[in-house]
């Protein structure tokens, strides 16, 4: 269950997955402009079974991840820490010093999980995401590297 790098036959089952677990869901259209453009990414099998993935933009000293998907009947088996993981350790190996993500404001698993594998709010985007009667914040979140790290 070691994370692989993703591939361009990854990117429909990556949707099919991300459509059911995420609002604002990309499509296998955006995915594949994603792998196209350059972005890394990572997947974790259960036997043939797509049960995580991540999809970063690596931009020099700071990455951006994109994308952290675990399917339903995957979680709290460390499959996303096991791929931040990853991200952080690719990062290291490229020059990178932290990587960035956005969540929404009320998605307090995710913010949990976050902080959990390092991750500190370091900004908020306000009314970034608009709904039909409300918006909601997005809260910026960073993850330093350290060269030491393993």
């Amino acid at each position: 269950m070691r994370p692989a790098p993703w591939r361009n036959e990854d990117i429909a089952e990556i949707a099919a997955l991300e459509a059911g677990i995420m609002q604002g869901a990309w499509t296998a259209t955006q995915l594949a402009g994603a792998y196209a453009a350059g972005n890394r990414g990572w997947t974790v099998r259960i036997g043939e079974e797509l049960a995580a993935y991540a999809i970063v933009l690596p931009c020099g000293e700071a990455w951006e991840l994109l994308r952290l998907g675990v399917a339903p009947a995957h979680r709290r088996q460390g499959l996303a820490s096991r791929l931040v993981e990853e991200v952080a350790k690719q990062a290291r190996v490229c020059g990178g010093q932290r990587i960035l993500l956005e969540v929404r404001a009320h998605n307090e698993p995710a913010l949990a999980f976050y902080r959990r594998v390092g991750f500190q709010e370091i900004a908020r985007r306000r009314a970034y995401y608009a709904r039909a009667a409300e918006s909601e914040d997005a809260v910026i979140m960073e993850r330093r590297i350290f060269m030491s790290e393993s």
